[in-house]
């Protein structure tokens, strides 16, 4: 004969036990950390959209995160943490491309503009 054990812990207990047992990962963290490095790799053409996409999945799970911390699992923060930084740098990148992109493309229509009128004018 089989003896059966008997559980006579609570459904609540039960439930407690589940969500100790098996931490779940932070809704977005993936998703924010892709876009953080997609904004990093292609920061020549609109990084800074795919950046800001990171940032607000960012701020999107982490207000998730902090209504039930001890529910979720570690490396998931660490993986919200990088694409928080990961989304402030391509952001900044971005940008700092962008400006220098138009800065050239306006240096290089002046000069081109000077040189049509030096023509011109001889």
């Amino acid at each position: 004969m089989e003896e059966q054990q008997t559980d006579f812990s609570s459904p609540q207990q039960k439930e407690f036990k589940r969500h100790v047992l098996r931490p779940k990962m932070i809704p977005y963290s993936v998703t924010a950390m892709v876009f953080g490095i997609v904004s990093i790799v292609v920061m020549c053409y609109f990084g800074w959209v795919a950046a800001i996409v990171a940032l607000v999945l960012y701020n999107k799970g982490m207000k998730i995160y902090n209504e039930n911390p001890p529910d979720y699992k570690p490396s998931s923060l660490g993986m919200m943490r990088a694409a928080k930084i990961t989304g402030i740098i391509g952001l900044i990148v971005s940008i700092i491309v962008t400006l220098a992109y138009i800065y050239v493309v306006l240096i290089i229509g002046v000069v081109d503009y000077s040189a049509d009128n030096i023509l011109f004018n001889l």
